[in-house]
């Protein structure tokens, strides 16, 4: 992949102290407020699962898409259950008729590559 998943996993660790828990609760329960929990749900640069693993808690079937292997290494430390994908998501490894929906929260889209 890169020199693009190096700087994500660079950032790692930054991420995972920045990450506040009361921005989690908010945006999940935003998406809990606009989606039911029926089909599958994409959490694109879901980095260490910030969003994907307390949406599958919740009842969503949920998959995470990142670019990083070190990311989505931590992700599946918080649920051991949580199916992950490896992939750019510029470049999506599947069809996304077979999603609900997608959600990608924060800045995933702002990095200039």
């Amino acid at each position: 992949m890169g020199k693009h998943d190096e700087l994500f996993d660079k950032m790692r660790i930054y991420w995972v102290e920045i990450a506040d828990q009361d921005a989690t609760q908010g945006q999940i329960q935003l998406i809990k407020n606009i989606l039911k929990p029926t089909g599958l749900v994409l959490d694109l640069a879901c980095g260490t699962g910030r969003l994907v693993t307390p949406l599958n808690k919740v009842g969503f079937d949920a998959v995470g898409l990142d670019i990083s292997s070190n990311l989505l290494k931590i992700a599946k430390t918080r649920l051991a259950s949580i199916r992950l994908v490896r992939a750019d998501m510029r470049l999506l490894p599947f069809k996304l008729r077979g999603f609900a929906t997608a959600v990608s929260m924060d800045m995933s889209f702002g990095y200039p590559f």
